[in-house]
């Protein structure tokens, strides 16, 4: 089975409705990542014989959610594929330059599910010569999968600018203490209202970086 027929796009609506009400906070981000996997091990049909040079390829991606209002935006960064170790991982860069992909109240999700198209094909395309038994592979001879890559984390994002319209790049500044606490941490960091559900960041963590709502 391929990736593209995972259906991602209710998949990430179902994990970010849950855990991220509208109207939170403008200063609070969830982080969800997740990592793309293709595998050609190389055996030949009998599965047994190692028939040819196996290749493996992974992508990771990134979503920083904002929900201020009733309007989701999803910015989406994917590290370039020299990417190794922790440079994989945007809490440790400082080059990271995020893409506004969607800024809409409903079909958000959308933008979401065509970037794992996007890298699938991505990665398709490296394996589209492959032989087996002097036959072309095919997509689902291939080993896929994808994988949530960590937890899905809410950070505090500082400040989140604007750097190139056209293109609708933006950089991100985490605090400087990079507050990323997992979704089960919630009650030390963030309160609701009595009268909705949407997450607020407490006063006294507001104060802590000089900021208020």
């Amino acid at each position: 089975m391929s990736v593209v027929s995972m259906g991602m796009d209710p998949v990430s609506r179902l994990l970010i409705d849950t855990a991220f009400p509208r109207f939170s906070s403008r200063y609070l981000g969830l982080f969800v990542s997740f990592y793309i996997d293709v595998n050609d091990f190389g055996f030949a049909g009998d599965g047994n014989t190692l028939q040819r040079e196996p290749l493996s390829q992974r992508r990771y991606l990134h979503f920083l959610i904002q929900r201020p209002s009733n309007y989701t935006k999803v910015f989406y960064w994917c590290p370039e594929l020299t990417a190794k170790g922790t440079d994989h991982n945007p809490f440790y860069r400082k080059d990271v330059i995020w893409e506004l992909i969607s800024d809409h109240d409903s079909c958000w999700s959308d933008s979401i599910g065509s970037k794992f198209t996007e890298q699938y094909f991505s990665i398709m395309e490296l394996f589209k010569n492959r032989m087996c038994d002097g036959k072309p592979m095919r997509p689902v001879d291939f080993y896929s999968s994808c994988f949530c890559w960590n937890y899905p984390k809410y950070i505090f994002v500082k400040s989140i600018e604007l750097i190139n319209k056209s293109a609708k790049t933006w950089t991100a500044e985490w605090c400087k203490r990079k507050i990323v606490f997992g979704l089960e941490l919630t009650h030390r960091h963030l309160r609701t209202e009595n009268d909705s559900d949407r997450l607020l960041i407490k006063p006294e963590v507001l104060s802590d970086y000089g900021v208020d709502e």
